[in-house]
């Protein structure tokens, strides 16, 4: 797991992208934005974040519904993962690691969360949350609907 930080709260509305990364990590936001800007002007790209990381941990996502394309047809599948499907793949992800949650806030914008212990965290707002769904005996099932944020994809963020 990651160094035991305080919580952050956004330096301004296209930094929710940085501050859950520097959350996620455990370092300050200055440390990042020496690297890579503020976001002031544009926000960042997950793209950024993945160099800014090369050598020191790897950055892997992991899509909560993927879909495969045909190449001659275009025609769409749902990838299953086996007979849990991909709900709960991504809920194991979830269980094992930390990392950034990118999503839709509650008003349906598109947003981005740390996710650490097991917990997300909305740099936005300050508040934290469960996602993981657990049946009566305690066993993992899937994602939890959330009125504050739905999860789209995971960046799952691994020390080398």
């Amino acid at each position: 797991m990651w160094y035991n930080c305080s919580m952050i709260t956004s330096t301004n509305n296209k930094s929710c992208l940085l501050d859950s990364f520097a959350h996620a990590l455990g370092c300050p936001v200055e440390d990042i934005i020496d690297r890579l800007g503020d976001g002031r002007e544009r926000g960042h790209h997950t793209q950024e974040f993945i160099d800014y990381l090369n050598g020191y941990y790897a950055v892997t996502e992991i899509q909560r519904a993927p879909v495969a394309v045909h190449p001659i047809t275009g025609e769409h599948t749902h990838i299953t993962f086996g007979p849990n499907g991909p709900e709960y793949r991504f809920a194991e992800h979830l269980l094992l690691d930390d990392g950034v949650l990118l999503g839709r806030n509650g008003k349906g914008s598109t947003h981005a969360v740390s996710w650490k212990n097991q917990q997300a965290h909305d740099p936005a707002t300050g508040q934290s949350f469960g996602l993981l769904k657990r049946n009566s005996e305690g066993y993992l099932e899937g994602i939890e609907s959330s009125p504050l944020f739905t999860p789209i994809k995971f960046l799952k963020i691994q020390k080398l």
